[in-house]
């Protein structure tokens, strides 16, 4: 069985001058990923670090990415990915949840870094990733990234790496309190990165688009480790998603393959100047995080050369399902089937299947391609994996042919009356409006039903809408009861690190200030 640290060792065996990640002007072969890897590997070794240890990154897309994961697993150490949008409570929280003895992270951090030292309990060690040397008063006078491997041979590290044990812990960035660390294993990993391969058709000649963060599971082992195990080569983006600058990467480095959430591509198929950029490379589209509106599909088919993909799955289970690119035809908002090395079912509350037409949770069952569990936290463990199951918490119907639709999150059922209203139902009727830019359904309190639906409503550029036209609109494509009570205005919708709409954030208010009058 392999492991994370056998990727850049494989690939280095093949393909040793190919070139693994470019960036700019820079580029890092297989040969360079796996020497300083290793390199990197013994000098951790060298501070102490051992198998199970913990090793966590705080950082933006970068080539040292790369390095720094295959070398933390390579000493069979955990590594903990660190959002780079957390602030600094929530960097707290994950550097003394996860108990990590070493912490890797780029300079502009090191406010934040030096804010949350004097608070814990146990201190890591900081190496700043920097060329020139540590700079920070965070750093001790050893602890720059490049300086550690100086000393290092590039020979891999004699370190026994029990595949069954956790690769890493991924803070997922939940509703409500702190993220949950949840555990994967190298075996786990592998066989996602082979359903990956098959499911998108991935090739050793394409050319990935690293778009997503490479904390996210869908930056590092959805695109980074996934292309390294066949010797694809990728390009790293680093900072914000600017259409422009996307589309400039994709003609100079003839991009095959990216993987972009919904409104990552909304937003470059409303780009005014697309038709100054040559996208004909990019032939494979895959997208997630949230079901893509029609609309945009269809602009983005008639944009892009490309077939799409979309990929439905979570932190905790890996892919579950895959819509291939000829059920887009018929079944668009559909989440597809169900992916390879995944097994997964629709239950209802007693753990019955689902008929076709019916709604019920989706489950995956563990063993296959499941987390261990959550870090330091048996509780949320035990309530998430049940009878070797893990529950998802999403709400799915089973349409015909084994292909499911996501209806919305288990807590997104608006009950108003004695009605269940499905949000992601209301969002897909909301989203064919034409001056729609973006749009959230969610419950908000009633005095009388205990709940009404409220749209939250990003208007595209140049358009005019109102209440009024929106309230016919809704009467005469959905039921009355499932219709927007309350429709809210924003010049733009609050979202995630994966460009996924965050609705708690428009929730949140309407439910803190019903508790502020009781």
């Amino acid at each position: 069985m392999r492991v994370i640290g056998d990727l850049s060792r494989l690939s280095a065996r093949r393909y040793p001058s190919k070139a693994a990640l470019m960036m700019g002007d820079r580029h890092l072969t297989y040969a360079d990923i796996d020497g300083l890897s290793n390199r990197l590997a013994h000098a951790l070794i060298s501070k102490g670090i051992q198998p199970g240890d913990r090793v966590a990154l705080l950082a933006q897309n970068r080539l040292d990415y790369g390095v720094i994961t295959q070398a933390v697993a390579k000493c069979g150490a955990i590594l903990v990915t660190v959002n780079f949008r957390f602030v600094a409570s929530e960097i707290r929280f994950v550097i003394e949840n996860s108990g990590c003895k070493l912490l890797f992270y780029e300079e502009p951090f090191s406010t934040s870094i030096a804010s949350v030292m004097p608070d814990l309990s146990t201190k890591p060690e900081l190496v700043v990733l920097a060329d020139e040397g540590p700079s920070s008063p965070t750093a001790s006078p050893s602890g720059c990234y490049r300086g550690l491997m100086m000393s290092q041979n590039d020979n891999p590290p004699d370190v026994e790496v029990d595949a069954q044990s956790a690769a890493t812990i991924m803070y997922t960035s939940g509703t409500t309190g702190f993220p949950k660390g949840v555990m994967y294993s190298h075996a786990g990993y592998f066989r996602l990165f082979i359903s990956n391969l098959v499911e998108l058709e991935l090739g050793r000649h394409d050319v990935f688009h690293i778009v997503l963060p490479m904390f996210h599971n869908a930056g590092l082992n959805g695109a980074f480790n996934s292309m390294m195990l066949i010797g694809a080569s990728g390009v790293v983006h680093r900072g914000s998603f600017d259409p422009e600058t996307i589309l400039a990467e994709i003609e100079r480095y003839r991009i095959t393959a990216a993987h972009w959430a919904p409104t990552m591509l909304a937003m470059l198929c409303n780009y005014e100047g697309f038709s100054r950029f040559d996208v004909s490379s990019l032939t494979k589209i895959n997208y997630g995080g949230m079901p893509i509106e029609v609309n945009v599909l269809r602009r983005a088919e008639a944009l892009f050369s490309a077939k799409f993909y979309q990929v439905y799955g979570a932190t905790e289970c890996g892919t579950v399902t895959v819509l291939r690119p000829e059920d887009h035809v018929q079944w668009p908002q559909a989440a597809g089937r169900e992916a390879f090395n995944a097994e997964s079912r629709v239950v209802d509350e007693h753990m019955r299947d689902v008929p076709v037409g019916g709604v019920g949770e989706v489950i995956v069952r563990a063993r296959d391609n499941g987390m261990l569990g959550y870090w330091n936290n048996p509780a949320a463990t035990a309530e998430t994996i049940r009878d070797g199951w893990i529950h998802t918490g999403d709400l799915a119907r089973v349409e015909p042919d084994s292909l499911l639709t996501i209806v919305g999150r288990m807590q997104e059922v608006i009950i108003s009356g004695s009605e269940n209203i499905y949000a992601r139902e209301v969002e897909s009727v909301l989203a064919r409006h034409p001056a729609i830019q973006e749009v959230a359904v969610f419950g908000i309190p009633d005095a009388v039903f205990g709940e009404k639906v409220c749209a939250a409503i990003a208007v595209r550029s140049g358009a005019k809408l109102s209440e009024q036209e929106l309230e016919q609109f809704c009467l005469e494509n959905m039921a009355r009861y499932k219709r927007p009570r309350v429709f809210e205005f924003h010049p733009e919708l609050p979202k995630n690190s994966a460009g996924k709409i965050t609705k708690a954030k428009l929730r949140d208010v309407h439910w803190a200030s019903r508790e502020r009058s009781v």
